[in-house]
């Protein structure tokens, strides 16, 4: 008897496991369900949202963007990251170590540095569009420096300058200033406008129109020059203002 109490005992308790483990799996598996959920419909709210950037961009810029993302990514797989990132930006002269275009990646806000989709290069574009603004608004600074009356035209040697002045301490090559003043200066002109360096430093026009620096502009710098030849070559002082 006592015997049969202890197999039903252990029967009780292989049935109470087996009971547990059931639970334990259907808890798993809705726990599952909802993860799925949620994340369908983080995906579907992220397509929109990728869906909605594409559209606010012109074709041309559409098929830019997609060059861009088949140029990084080196192995064809319709996904790039850090490794390929850094072998890129270092062949076009940009010399980047992964460690620091896995920073780059990680603080423009990419979920996964190492496997980056197109998608996430599409939501990319907005950050990218306000960083390109910036930066063209510091070159147009420079630009001012040395289009003091807004002619919207500087010489060869005041781009070279501009461009080390915005490279900072990190400093750039020659190589790479010679060819920044080449494709800005395709007709060998000597001189160049602002749309023309925003095209050599980025690859398409300026995201910005360009705008004469505050203060004199063209006319009123020439009628002051007039003026000035006026009097002098009269002799006489101009009358007193009332």
């Amino acid at each position: 008897e006592r015997e049969m109490d202890q197999d039903e005992q252990n029967r009780h308790a292989q049935l109470a496991r087996v009971a547990k483990a059931h639970k334990d799996q259907i808890k798993r598996e809705r726990k599952a369900v909802k993860a799925a959920k949620k994340s369908g419909k983080e995906e579907d709210g992220r397509s929109g949202k990728v869906k909605n950037i594409l559209r606010g961009i012109s074709e041309a810029e559409r098929i830019a963007h997609k060059s861009l993302f088949d140029f990084f990514d080196v192995d064809k797989d319709k996904t790039w990251g850090s490794i390929e990132f850094a072998q890129r930006m270092t062949d076009i002269g940009l010399d980047t170590s992964v460690e620091a275009a896995s920073n780059i990646l990680y603080f423009a806000g990419v979920r996964d540095i190492d496997k980056i989709t197109y998608d996430d290069f599409v939501e990319l574009l907005p950050k990218m569009k306000a960083f390109r603004i910036v930066l063209e608004k510091d070159c147009m600074r420079y630009f001012h420096q040395k289009d003091p009356y807004g002619y919207n035209s500087i010489s060869t040697e005041d781009l070279r300058e501009i461009l080390h002045d915005m490279a900072g301490p990190d400093g750039i090559s020659h190589e790479q200033v010679d060819g920044m003043i080449k494709k800005a200066d395709k007709e060998n002109a000597g001189h160049m406008t602002f749309d023309a360096v925003v095209r050599a430093l980025f690859g398409t026009r300026p995201l910005i129109q360009y705008k004469p620096p505050p203060g004199k502009g063209i006319i009123q710098t020439i009628m002051e020059s007039f003026g000035g030849f006026c009097s002098s070559s009269s002799g006489s002082k101009p009358p007193p203002r009332v």
